[in-house]
């Protein structure tokens, strides 16, 4: 098996991203699934629709002959992600055809977790879950229920627990990736940088990336917009422990110490201030609390940044002198994942802080403005940004996970649901999740392979993939001109799997309940999202799965009003003082590992997407497992070497199920470890991903509360090596 870290150069990085979208052969997978609901489509189609094999849904065509695929490519030349696709685009056959993959509607007859199942109809199994919910609701209350679901596939149920006032509903994308970065972001700009972020790259000087992995972490049409800057000219800052993919090829890689980041960050702000290197108009115009920050940020000069974060003080200096040189065209990347090391609002809104000191939100190579509203919408930026900044401030919400792996485990809740999402491997502890989750007195899962997930459930809903589905109504503001994009299904659902929308709808007819799904199907419903800006389906369908907006008029920033209390960027945010947070980042070091341990880092693969992927025969024929990074010196000092394969235990005593291997490597700093995330699932019923790897989530059973947020910090983790006998 090739190793990610070794056999993936830039170049050949590229090379897998870029991929023209060739035909692709399925010969040697399985023959077609029987095809419910009448006779399969059987001429030759080309399906305009949207990648669902990871959150950067790129644009591609379906190519269909007789009720199969036959090939899967980049569609024409769209702004996102062009003729291209990665490999794991070109590996979605593999989970369309997936002989483990959820076939018909199951409930569980042995004990939770046996895989002991009986196949039910669908009005049998839409029936027992309804029932369920509606005793849980009539007996105890909607705080009796709750719901872990994410993916697009998961809107339409969580608008129908809404609807019924279910405040424990659980998205790990918002919680892993949104929530952090939104309350530092609107705490200082009064908008969020959006998901993508909006980002002028076409005319950017110079990149930051404070810990994301680009490259690794995969997202296509934002990765050729990130290569076209570097070919352009951008210079490139890395700040990582680890000599990732993209750090190999920065103009200057900062080996930071883990959990430093903040602490650099305050030290470029103390060092731009005091040498008069920031953008003086651009704050004088446009934001607020200059003073208090010149204050608080003078506790960090270089001697003490150096000391905390384990650079020299020229490292720190030379980085901070090219992100002046190069303002205001600079991008101070805001990230995706944030749950690190608990202190996280404040390292983002030191990155937010920078930016604007460096004059960069609102100017060409910067950050862009407020994102594009929906016509006619009632809603302003201000009152959105209200509404999401609320949303984030909550350590005590219930929607958090651990809130609701509380509630759990005061038998608070009877009525528990999967959709979409695996907490097994998304969340920590995954010992904790198993016990927490028999406590409730019912669970349904619904997705569309047999995770860990569903092994716990006690009636199981097959969902469609998606190309067997329509696809949500996007608006993607990240790219000039905005898109609308919509996915099209390019076959009917095999076996008895089902469009989500029609699983959402009749769990509502059952519960009389649900104006979202009051629609027919699920094209009608997004016929209605279209309808605002005056477009219909086939408007999409015939410009192969999008329509260019008109581009909205930039807006003039000597006039922009920032949606925030005051209308200015607030360096010293007053949002955070209402909620009783600290109204400028501070710095506070994460606990260090006990003698003899490695912090446990953990990130993505370019060949899967966190544990959604690890069952797809052609991504593990190339990636089957993920291996450990060690620092060579360390590595020396045990007697190891590259290859070798270890058992990993936990600072509390948890050891790895299997052995990992090694790679030894001294491009990773010598206090820390790093594992590819997603792997090691427990679900017996997944031939390929079953017990491959080692799992980073069973070796985390500590989980930092993020003060600001509630939201799990899952970098404070630490292991030792046990050599094999």
């Amino acid at each position: 098996m090739m190793s990610v870290k070794s056999g993936f150069t830039r170049r050949s990085l590229l090379q897998a991203a870029g991929v023209a979208a060739a035909a692709l052969p399925l010969r040697s997978l399985q023959a077609g699934a029987a095809v419910p609901g009448g006779e399969a489509w059987s001429e030759e189609r080309l399906v305009p629709t949207v990648c669902g094999m990871c959150p950067a849904h790129c644009l591609v065509t379906a190519k269909v002959r007789d009720g199969r695929l036959e090939s899967l490519t980049g569609t024409g030349d769209n702004p996102l992600n062009g003729a291209r696709i990665c490999a794991r685009g070109m590996a979605a056959p593999d989970l369309l055809y997936d002989p483990d993959r959820l076939k018909y509607p199951m409930k569980r007859v042995g004990p939770r977790g046996s895989g002991q199942w009986q196949r039910i109809s669908w009005a049998e199994a839409i029936d027992v879950v309804s029932l369920r919910m509606e005793q849980a609701l009539r007996r105890h209350g909607p705080e009796s229920l709750a719901l872990f679901a994410a993916g697009p596939s998961a809107l339409y149920i969580k608008e129908l627990f809404a609807e019924f006032g279910v405040s424990r509903v659980n998205d790990s994308r918002y919680e892993h990736c949104h929530c952090n970065r939104e309350a530092a972001y609107l705490a200082t700009f009064g908008f969020a940088p959006g998901a993508p972020a909006r980002l002028d790259y076409a005319n950017t000087r110079c990149l930051v990336l404070l810990g994301s992995h680009f490259g690794e972490n995969l997202m296509l049409p934002e990765f050729r917009r990130f290569t076209a800057a570097r070919e352009q000219g951008a210079r490139l800052i890395v700040a990582d422990p680890r000599r990732s993919v993209i750090a190999a090829q920065a103009d200057r890689h900062l080996m930071l110490k883990p959990g430093s980041d903040t602490a650099l960050l305050l030290g470029w702000i103390n060092y731009l201030l005091q040498r008069d290197l920031f953008d003086r108009d651009y704050i004088a115009s446009h934001a607020l609390g200059l003073d208090e920050l010149r204050e608080h940020a003078a506790a960090y000069p270089l001697e003490r940044v150096a000391e905390l974060t384990g650079l020299t003080p020229r490292e720190i200096e030379q980085s901070a002198r090219l992100l002046a040189a190069s303002a205001p065209a600079v991008i101070i990347h805001p990230g995706r994942h944030s749950n690190w090391y608990g202190n996280d609002v404040h390292r983002l809104r030191a990155q937010a802080i920078l930016s604007a000191l460096l004059g960069a939100p609102g100017r060409p190579g910067g950050m862009s403005l407020v994102g594009l509203n929906e016509p006619g919408a009632e809603v302003t930026p201000y009152a959105r940004g209200r509404q999401r900044l609320a949303r984030a401030l909550q350590p005590g919400s219930k929607e958090r996970a651990e809130e609701i792996f509380r509630a759990l485990e005061a038998d608070q809740i009877k009525v528990l649901g999967c959709w979409g999402q695996n907490p097994f491997q998304g969340y920590p502890n995954p010992y904790r999740t198993t016990l927490a989750w028999r406590r409730a007195e019912f669970v349904f899962a619904t997705d569309v392979l047999p995770s860990e997930a569903c092994l716990m459930a006690d009636i199981i809903l097959p969902e469609a993939t998606f190309l067997e589905r329509s696809g949500r109504v996007e608006l993607r503001d990240e790219v000039d001109p905005p898109l609308l994009t919509a996915g099209f299904p390019a076959l009917q659902p095999a076996f008895e799997a089902r469009d989500p929308y029609w699983i959402a709808r009749q769990l509502s007819i059952r519960l009389g309940r649900g104006r979202g799904v009051q629609y027919p199907e699920a094209s009608s419903r997004l016929e209605h999202e279209l309808a605002p800006w005056r477009l219909r389906l086939e408007d999409l369908r015939r410009g192969q799965g999008y329509v260019a907006l008109p581009a909205p008029p930039a807006p003039e920033l000597d006039e922009f009003r920032f949606p925030t209390i005051s209308g200015k960027i607030e360096l010293v945010s007053r949002d955070l003082v209402e909620a009783g947070q600290a109204p400028l980042p501070h710095f506070h070091p994460p606990p260090e590992p006990p003698e003899g341990y490695f912090r446990l880092l953990y990130g993505r693969s370019p060949l899967h997407t966190l544990s959604s992927t690890q069952n797809n025969r052609r991504l593990m024929d190339r990636e089957g497992e993920n291996e450990l990074w060690l620092n060579d010196e360390v590595a020396d000092r045990l007697g190891l070497g590259s290859g070798e394969r270890v058992l990993l235990e936990n600072q509390d005593g948890l050891t790895s199920l299997r052995t990992v291997r090694l790679y030894v490597s001294r491009d990773i700093r010598a206090d820390a470890v790093y594992l590819v995330h997603g792997f090691g699932q427990r679900s017996h019923l997944l031939g390929r991903a079953f017990h491959q790897g080692v799992s980073d989530a069973a070796l985390m059973s500590r989980a930092t509360a993020n003060p600001v947020t509630g939201t799990h910090a899952l970098r404070n983790n630490f292991v030792r090596l046990r050599k094999v006998p």
